[in-house]
């Protein structure tokens, strides 16, 4: 958004902004802020200029020439593509040296550090034995042959990517640690194994069996792997359908690669990765929603606020059944009188050495708002208070709490548990509430406590100390 603001504020005559004095460096910032595509950031600035230089020039009477727009050479235009990469991972191949087949769990990283989820990967020589050769569930099953020629070096994507932006530039090279660096090659090359020697024709096997963890965005997954040197000849695996209940997804995909064996593939095996990059598109692709409330914007309707704008979505369920008091239910033909809504603020408090009840601690996650974690102690009196806030009216006026029922002990925010067949569920006893008056505030509040003894729900969960990463 920063962006798109930056560029209209450029071309709408704004000249010089208070980041960027210079307009030429404005627009540079404005293509580095995108995500690397097709067409370097330079070569797509000399494009725009171009076309706004073209559009001034074009009369009326010229013929249309927007399908360079339609057919995506239009400089202006992003390409959000279909399918999203989900993250990458590496694998080395030293085992292949031995051999031993080794079986790799990896993570699949993104590109912000975060880890998005696991796969699994076995690499093993093919030796003709096959008593030596692992055999996993058949699955698609593939042969390729590449070339690793002697002046192929083996080169770092840090490397590579460096040499594109510099000129070639002469530099001195010490001759004599160079003698000396290719003799200790060079000794190292003549004890290779018998199944790796040089001229020989070499098939390593690469299977991927797995990929679990992954977010349920994302459908329609494939990984795809290729050497750092070896960008061109890339090998993919085929798409599977991505539920999202972590269940892992069973590729067995297994790919047969063919080498002659040379120096650089030895050095390669030895010190470089292959790349494992995961592939997939999402479930509900991001532009879709925009589409629709930008039809729903062209036909007069309201536009929906943000998403970042709107609360969290939080599991909420049924209230547990009163054993006391039968709700009521109003007709559907009863006339709506007046609705207002409540703010209604937990807490837990525990007894402390001083003698009160003083609030127990609670986690906030950012990521899950209105959903804080209060941390208990075993063995000590508790209550909980119920803070109940709202706009200040003269024809709502709290007097009393009848009851405070708590039930539907368990671990998981959904509650499958039946509350004629639930045993935890507990009725409190209440204290008499008050209106609180709080300076500068002009909105009611009415609080109330009740005593609570966690022992008497009968419940294993509440009896013993949570493990780690559960929560009640």
């Amino acid at each position: 958004r920063h962006r798109l603001e930056l560029m209209r504020h450029i071309y709408s005559g704004g000249g010089e902004t208070g980041e960027f004095p210079d307009r030429d460096e404005a627009w540079s910032h404005c293509l580095e802020m995108e995500e690397p595509g097709p067409r370097p950031a330079r070569q797509r600035l000399e494009l725009m200029r171009e076309m706004y230089q073209n559009e001034a020039e074009v009369s009326p009477s010229s013929p249309d020439v927007s399908v360079d727009h339609a057919n995506g050479s239009d400089p202006f235009y992003d390409r959000f593509p279909w399918f999203r990469r989900v993250g990458r991972a590496v694998v080395y191949l030293s085992n292949l040296m031995y051999p031993v087949p080794l079986i790799h769990r990896i993570a699949i990283v993104n590109e912000k550090g975060d880890v998005k989820g696991y796969l699994r990967v076995a690499v093993q020589a093919v030796l003709g034995r096959d008593e030596e050769t692992v055999d996993y569930p058949m699955g698609v099953r593939q042969s390729a042959r590449i070339a690793f020629p002697d002046g192929c070096t083996a080169r770092t994507e840090k490397q590579t990517s460096a040499d594109d932006g510099e000129p070639d530039t002469e530099k001195e090279v010490d001759t004599k640690n160079h003698a000396e660096e290719n003799d200790e090659k060079r000794e190292s090359f003549e004890d290779l194994p018998d199944h790796l020697k040089l001229g020989s024709d070499f098939t390593m096997r690469v299977t991927v069996l797995q990929a679990y963890g992954l977010a349920s965005e994302y459908t329609d997954i494939f990984t795809q792997f290729n050497f750092v040197n070896r960008h061109d000849e890339a090998f993919s695996t085929e798409p599977l359908k991505n539920n999202g209940k972590g269940a892992s997804l069973n590729f067995y995909h297994v790919q047969n690669i063919t080498v002659t064996v040379t120096r650089s593939f030895i050095e390669y095996m030895k010190s470089q990765p292959m790349i494992f990059e995961v592939y997939g598109h999402y479930q509900q692709h991001p532009l879709h929603k925009v589409s629709q409330q930008e039809t729903v914007s062209s036909c007069g309707g309201p536009r929906p606020p943000p998403r970042r704008l709107l609360p969290p979505a939080i599991p909420i369920s049924q209230p547990v059944r009163s054993s006391k008091y039968r709700a009521t239910t109003c007709p559907t033909t009863n006339h709506l009188h007046s609705k207002h809504d409540l703010i209604v603020w937990f807490e837990i408090l525990e007894l402390a050495s001083s003698g009160e009840y003083v609030p127990v601690l609670v986690d906030h996650s950012d990521e899950l708002a209105c959903r804080g974690q209060f941390f208990l102690h075993h063995g000590l009196q508790r209550r909980i208070r119920l803070t109940i806030v709202h706009e200040r009216v003269g024809e709502l006026r709290w007097r009393d709490v009848r009851e405070l029922v708590v039930g539907r002990i368990r671990t998981s925010p959904d509650s499958m548990l039946d509350d004629d067949e639930d045993g935890s569920i507990l009725s409190l006893g209440l204290f008499p509430g008050e209106i609180l008056e709080v300076p500068g505030d002009d909105r009611t509040m009415f609080r109330f406590e009740a005593a609570w003894d966690s022992s008497l729900h009968n419940s294993l969960l509440l009896n013993r100390v949570t493990p780690s990463g559960e929560t009640v």
